[in-house]
């Protein structure tokens, strides 16, 4: 007797919960509800449909009755029962098994390792010019020889003040390749950049620079060879080791826990029986 009063009770809550849930239309006597929202909380960080305006609402909604409307058409047609299907639901099983094997062989690995402090000061110690706080405003042109990048500098450093940025940015504008730089619009304008998201090549020449200068050598990166000008730069401001701490152990635990599971698959491999092909 208690034990179907229990269920009752869940029973009656599951069906008053069901019947609170929105619904924002129905489609052949399907409705759409919260639940269909789901879709666009998993393609779209940060969903979140009550902040929507109500244009942007109405949008979603008839995405959704458009989703409802393909499902229905699906189950009509049986999907469900082809070969593509039964492939496509096959690959996304082994992913999913896959994705849980690996998540918890980096929970048990997590477990087991242990990052101290003094593991994360000797990794401070040794790499100090990551704690540097300091952002800078600059521009920059890319070439694909370094002879035209030298070419470049030879003619801007005749130049000074005013005069150099407006050659900067004409040049930028005319010669620079690297679709990442903004040079139809803004000479090549990088915006701001912080020091410690730069590639270790740019980072000692750029905020080596004094504001409003260039680099008076190429540098060079898979992309081609790189002219910066310094339009100003911040103070630079370093962060402490009590500050970085927890930061550092994480990113320490994270590390040694990827190395332990190479380490895993290296061994299943070992006795596994692996025989590639010759590629052609």
């Amino acid at each position: 007797m208690r034990k179907f009063l229990v269920s009752s009770v869940v029973a009656g809550m599951l069906c008053v919960t069901l019947a609170n849930a929105e619904v924002y239309a129905t489609v052949d006597g399907q409705k759409v509800t919260e639940k269909d929202m789901e879709f666009f909380k998993q393609v779209i960080p940060g969903f979140d449909f009550d902040k929507l305006s109500k244009q942007d609402k109405e949008m979603a909604i008839n995405q959704l009755i458009e989703r409802k409307l393909a499902l229905l058409a699906a189950k009509k047609d049986k999907i469900d029962n082809t070969k593509e299907y039964k492939e496509a639901l096959n690959m996304i099983r082994n992913n999913l098994a896959i994705d849980l094997w690996v998540k918890q062989q980096q929970q048990k690995f997590a477990s087991e390792v242990k990052i101290g402090k003094e593991d994360a000061k000797k990794f401070y110690d040794s790499n100090k010019n990551l704690f540097i706080e300091q952002q800078a405003q600059a521009r920059m042109i890319v070439v694909k020889t370094e002879k035209e990048a030298q070419d470049i500098i030879n003619d801007l450093k005749k130049k000074k003040g005013d005069a150099l940025l407006k050659a900067f940015i004409e040049m930028a504008n005319k010669k620079s390749i690297d679709p990442g730089v903004q040079k139809s619009q803004n000479g090549g304008d990088l915006g701001t950049v912080n020091r410690n998201q730069m590639l270790p090549q740019f980072t000692e020449a750029v905020f080596g620079l004094k504001p409003g200068s260039i680099t008076t050598e190429p540098i060079q990166t898979e992309a081609g060879y790189h002219i910066i000008y310094l339009q100003d730069k911040t103070e630079p401001k370093t962060i402490s080791f009590d500050q970085a701490q927890t930061v550092i152990e994480n990113n320490l635990k994270n590390q040694k826990v990827g190395e332990m599971l190479q380490q895993e698959m290296a061994e299943m491999r070992k006795k596994a029986k692996v025989k590639v092909e010759p590629i052609k």
